[in-house]
């Protein structure tokens, strides 16, 4: 089951991360359906720099095979949902 108030604040995680890296603009939206390299314009190095802001923010290590499948914000949620809830590292 998805947690909406999980969703809500990693969303926003999310958004400030691609904010402070230029990849969005004040204003912009973030929406689970949406792909990084096809709505923000990131490419496979800005990627890994993400991930590895991720991995910061939340204290977790995201391994390889996770990351090349976290290609839209949704699929990064989920990861991020499903590992902070086992490990309950969820960040406020």
């Amino acid at each position: 089951k998805r947690d909406k108030k999980f969703i809500a604040k990693a969303e926003k995680k999310i958004e400030e991360i691609l904010l402070d890296n230029n990849w969005i603009e004040q204003g912009e939206e973030v929406h689970e359906r949406h792909f990084y390299a096809d709505d923000y314009g990131m490419d496979s190095l800005d990627r890994i720099e993400f991930i590895m802001d991720l991995e910061k923010e939340y204290c977790i290590s995201i391994p390889d095979d996770a990351f090349e499948r976290m290609y839209t914000v949704a699929r990064t949620i989920d990861y991020l949902h499903q590992h902070l809830n086992v490990y309950g590292n969820e960040q406020n």
